[in-house]
């Protein structure tokens, strides 16, 4: 079969993948006090990364607050985007970015 990833990119279509990334990412950040930051006094390249708890049961890992701060960090925003409270900056920029991949 013939793959759909051309049609999806030339259309701007999201796959279910990016869906699920746009709306997670979101997610996380209007509810970023929901999510900790990395715990430590180093000036590293990832302090800034969220953490997600962890959880002792699988049925957790299907959940927004263990997999939303993994797609967040896991996003190539420029940090000032990702720690800003600019929303709609944010959506255009992440928009964008899925636009041009098209994710299964």
């Amino acid at each position: 079969g013939k793959s759909c990833r051309e049609l999806f990119l030339s259309k701007k279509i999201f796959t279910l993948t990016n869906l699920l990334i746009y709306h997670s990412s979101i997610f996380v950040l209007k509810n970023r006090n929901l999510f900790p930051q990395a715990q430590h006094e180093y000036f590293t390249r990832h302090k800034s990364k969220l953490t997600s708890d962890r959880f002792k049961m699988s049925l957790f890992k299907n959940s927004i607050f263990y997999y939303g701060p993994k797609i967040f960090n896991w996003l190539p925003v420029e940090n000032q985007v990702k720690n800003s409270d600019n929303l709609k900056g944010f959506k255009s920029e992440l928009k964008q970015i899925l636009n041009e991949t098209s994710f299964y």
